[in-house]
């Protein structure tokens, strides 16, 4: 009887070491490398895309910030002699509402891409890859935005530098 006692308390401790020495590994939060050119295990697939859109909509998310920040700090708000001034007010709006448009649009069209293998392993990976697509085309548009030339009246927004920005 004594035997087997002694073996439940040896039990019991490695037990307890074991737990102890799980805890402290899984509190590490130690995550495996990922190379997204090489991993084609789902998990592993699903994961870069995810990080590719999440770097592609970091990149958006940026040149969206410099053209509400030009529209808001620019001095063309006022009437000038492009008549470019007078719109300002609202077309912040109308990019802010533009901009809610194209992410509804963007999501619905993924989510059409990705139909075919709903409920697949690669469904989300279909998704992800589909998001970065468009929100690349997406910060190629606000790019050329960014780097238009002052007096290029296609161009809405007026420029960090220009004249338009800095008044006459």
């Amino acid at each position: 009887m004594t035997t087997l006692m002694n073996k439940l308390q040896k039990l019991k401790c490695k037990t307890f070491y074991f737990l102890i020495a799980l805890l402290f590994l899984s509190s590490l939060n130690v995550q495996a490398e990922i190379n997204c050119d090489d991993d084609t295990k789902p998990i592993y697939m699903n994961e870069c895309a995810n990080m590719q859109f999440k770097e592609a909509d970091a990149e958006l998310n940026q040149l969206y910030s410099i053209i509400v920040s030009r529209l808001k700090t620019s001095d063309a708000m006022q009437d000038n002699e492009h008549n470019r001034g007078m719109a300002d007010v609202s077309l912040l709006d109308k990019l802010k509402k533009s901009q809610r448009l194209w992410i509804q649009f963007r999501d619905a069209e993924c989510k059409i891409a990705a139909h075919s293998v709903y409920g697949g392993s690669i469904e989300p990976v279909i998704y992800s890859e589909c998001l970065t697509k468009i929100t690349q085309k997406r910060n190629e548009e606000l790019l050329k935005y960014t780097l238009c030339d002052d007096y290029d009246f296609t161009c809405p927004f007026p420029t960090a530098d220009g004249p338009m920005s800095k008044g006459k």
